[in-house]
This record gives structure tokens, C-alpha cells and sequence, in this order.
């Protein structure tokens, strides 16, 4: 059974601005969860792999890079049909190429943007079983993984996709993403103890993190909602 954490006061709260706005608001995760879910996908769409083209002297490589940096464009753009059938012409003719990995992984992206999150699932899991992958795009796989299960509302799958994604990589810019999407989960799940106890991590870890202060604020509403049941 997770461990309780000692009650937040008002005081404590006032001292962060946003949680002195947000107080109060029940609905809160109703309202903007889906904010959250897929902003780290839809950063990482804009990302262009061009700089391996220029230490690999394959000439299927830097073809393939070039119509990559295409299909990037096109996506950029907003020609998302465009971008996912050069992805998967990409993945399909240069396999074993960085090209076709990154393909994979672009793909993934370019699916869930499209709220096709069944196939986004499927693709961000056969990006991580690539023998050519990128630590960037590998940890992004992983946070997409859960984001995929958690808009197929399969809360308790994510929750568990999240902390992993956080205990196996505690330094990386999106463990704070990660902890906050398991405790929003398991909010979404009504497993309110565990909600706290993943908002009460998150504060404890990554104090600074901009996520702390929505995790200050879904405390107090946990140990409200615990207070009544």
C-alpha cells in the first residue's frame, strides 16, 4: 500500500501562483489532461535527421535521408497522408538503414497525431525493437507507448508504462512527464492513493520541475477525495 504523505497546507500552496489560481477546480484533470497527452510527440515531430547522411558513405543512406528530410517536411507542413505513406516507402526499401529506423520512429509520430493510436502503439513498439535506434528517439518510444495506452483509456497499463519510463531513465528532461502522466492516470483510474502518492514523487524528485506545480495542486485534491471515501 503506498505511503501517505503529510497534508499540504494552503499556505504551502499560496507560494506557488498557478496553484493559488487552479484551488479549488475538481474538474481539473477533465478539463486539461488531453492537454498534456502528446505535447512531447507533437515536439518531437519537428525534429529533422539530416547530420548521419554525412558519416555514412552508403549511397542508399543518403537517399534515404534526403527523402526522410522530405517526408519531415511534408508532416511540417501539415501533408500528413503524404508523410506517412514517404515513411513507410522509407521503412519498407532501406531496411537496416538509420533511415528506416527513424522512419519507424516518425511514423509512430505522424499516427498519433492522427489519433490513430492503436497503429501509433504498434509502430513506437517496433521502433524499440530496432537494433539501430536513438537514445532521444528510444526514451520518446517508451513516453509514447504510455501516451497511446493512456488515450485507449487502458489507465493502469500507462501507469505503469510512465513509472518505468521514469525508473529506468531518472535523469532524462521528460522523467517529470513521465511521473506526471502516471499520477494523472492513476487519477483517471480513481486510484486516488496511488494518484497522491506518484504527485507526492514527482514534488519530492523534481521539486524545480515545471510539473511540480500541478503536482501541488492534485495533492490537495487527493487527499480530499481520500478524506470522503
Amino acid at each position: 500500500m503506498a505511503k501517505r504523505r503529510r497534508k499540504l497546507t494552503k499556505k504551502e500552496l499560496k507560494e506557488d501562483e498557478v496553484a493559488e489560481f487552479v484551488i479549488g477546480s475538481g474538474q481539473f484533470v477533465k478539463e486539461h489532461w488531453k492537454k498534456f497527452v502528446g505535447g512531447i510527440i507533437v515536439a518531437v515531430i519537428a525534429v529533422a535527421i539530416w547530420g548521419t547522411a554525412s558519416h555514412e558513405r552508403n549511397k542508399a543512406e543518403v537517399e534515404a535521408q534526403t527523402w526522410l528530410w522530405r517526408a519531415n517536411l511534408d508532416m511540417r507542413s501539415g501533408n500528413v497522408g503524404s508523410a506517412i505513406q514517404s515513411y513507410t516507402n522509407i521503412a519498407e526499401r532501406y531496411r537496416g538503414t538509420w533511415s528506416h529506423s527513424d522512419a519507424t520512429f516518425f511514423m509512430a509520430n505522424a499516427q498519433f497525431s492522427t489519433s490513430r493510436f492503436d497503429s501509433a502503439l504498434v509502430m513506437f513498439e517496433k521502433y524499440l525493437n530496432l537494433g539501430k535506434r536513438r537514445e532521444q528517439f528510444t526514451i520518446s518510444s517508451e513516453i509514447g507507448i504510455a501516451q497511446c495506452l493512456e488515450q485507449l483509456t487502458r489507465y493502469d497499463d500507462a501507469a505503469q508504462t510512465y513509472r518505468k519510463v521514469r525508473q529506468e531513465h531518472p535523469e532524462s528532461p521528460l522523467a517529470p512527464d513521465a511521473l506526471l502522466g502516471a499520477a494523472r492516470c492513476y487519477e483517471l483510474s480513481e486510484n486516488f492513493q496511488m494518484a497522491e502518492s506518484a504527485y507526492g514523487e514527482l514534488l519530492d524528485l523534481y521539486p524545480d520541475a515545471s510539473q511540480a506545480s500541478i503536482a501541488r495542486i492534485r495533492i490537495l485534491e487527493m487527499q480530499a477525495k481520500l478524506e470522503t471515501t
